[in-house]
């Protein structure tokens, strides 16, 4: 995100200003970090000082003169004579995003965690079940395998023209996707959703309960897409590169079943597990929402979707301990650092922005997912003109 948009303005919930240490160099940690490995191979490197943000593919990429290890700073290096160097490879891997003030790294993040739906089917974790990731690894994002691009809208009325983003292709034909629900969901027909949910009135035209709901099931719920809802998957393209050719360039991260997403979300020095405050997950029978999962309500669902390796603190703060995240080697998704303890992060839900308008052909509802700051809609600076 741009740190001179004014999205601070707009939505301050989710924009954070990170300052990262008191110092730019940390003594105590390595400025690069990485793991011993048979000659010939580079293992994935993050650069601690700021980390989980900045990540390193191929050292051999580097500036030798400008990759500084830890082992400058036990020979007796000051933090001083580390500083330039540091920053110099800093700038070299990551560009301007990562401004220095003072003796502070400073920087803009706009952060989203969404709730999503995963492959309908289980696997068996500590004498358990929880839900299967089908594809693990760091996946591109890819074509469509019809239309030949990445931007892809589908043409089926029931994905509400939204975008469908591939990250991998199954058969000549199929694929692995981020796309919208597909079904319909009658309120007044869903036996398992509470009664309060099934008359909701309120915003409605003509005054009657609303006739569809739009409720994701963040379970075992698809063929092997990743399901996202309406509008966050309308924001999720905006944060992307808008032009359809640097999507190739956009990785997408998938861990192991029974691994953790571990960040350090604040930049506060203290990882935390990632989740969202959102507990609703049942099957389909028929492309008809079935029946729960688990029960609607934060403990019941923590416990059906952990498989018990959430426990609480004495205030009721989700903690976990003995589990592991994941480290990503070339494309591999392999299992990471172990945690004796590590609290999770339960983010809001944030609630969807969904925009209706008026279809003029699928062209037209690509470019409108690509708006944002410094890319404006065609014809939206004439019409705003017209219009005072």
């Amino acid at each position: 995100m741009h740190p001179r948009a004014d999205v601070d303005v707009r939505n301050p919930r989710r924009i954070a200003v990170r300052l990262i240490g008191r110092d730019v160099i940390d003594r105590e940690r390595p400025l690069v970090r990485g793991e011993c490995a048979p000659a010939g191979r580079r293992k994935l490197r993050d650069v601690a000082a700021i980390p989980g943000r900045v990540r390193v593919q191929r050292t051999d990429r580097v500036d030798r003169g400008e990759l500084v290890e830890h082992e400058r700073v036990a020979a007796g290096a000051t933090l001083a004579e580390l500083r330039a160097p540091f920053l110099a490879l800093l700038t070299q891997v990551s560009g301007d995003r990562y401004p220095v003030r003072g003796d502070s790294l400073a920087f803009d993040e706009f952060t989203a965690i969404y709730p999503v739906g995963t492959l309908n089917e289980y696997t068996a974790w500590n004498g358990r079940r929880i839900p299967e990731f089908p594809t693990p690894g760091r996946r591109a994002l890819t074509t469509h395998q019809r239309t030949l691009t990445i931007d892809h809208i589908p043409t089926d009325e029931s994905y509400s023209y939204s975008p469908w983003l591939p990250y991998i292709h199954i058969g000549p034909r199929m694929h692995d996707a981020f796309h919208t629900l597909y079904w319909q969901m009658e309120p007044a027909r869903t036996a398992f959703l509470p009664a309060t949910w099934r008359s909701v009135d309120g915003g409605s035209r003509d005054g009657r309960p609303f006739r569809y709901l739009w409720l994701l099931s963040r379970g075992p719920i698809s063929h092997g897409c990743t399901h996202v809802n309406a509008g966050h998957i309308a924001e999720l393209r905006q944060l992307l590169p808008p032009e359809t050719t640097q999507l190739a360039a956009v990785d997408v991260y998938y861990n192991q079943s029974p691994l953790y997403d571990v960040f350090d979300i604040d930049g506060d020095g203290t990882p935390e597990v990632m989740g969202v405050k959102y507990f609703v997950a049942y099957d389909l029978r028929d492309n008809q929402p079935g029946g729960l999962r688990a029960p609607i309500e934060r403990h019941g669902y923590y416990e059906w979707l952990y498989a018990g390796d959430l426990g609480y603190d004495a205030d009721d703060h989700g903690v976990f301990h003995d589990v592991r995240d994941a480290r990503f080697v070339g494309r591999s998704a392999l299992p990471g650092r172990a945690y004796e303890r590590i609290a999770l992060r339960e983010a809001a839900y944030e609630p969807e922005r969904v925009q209706f308008y008026r279809l003029i052909d699928i062209p037209f509802a690509r470019d409108l997912r690509k708006v944002g700051v410094h890319t404006p809609f065609p014809g939206l600076a004439l019409a705003n003109s017209c219009a005072r």
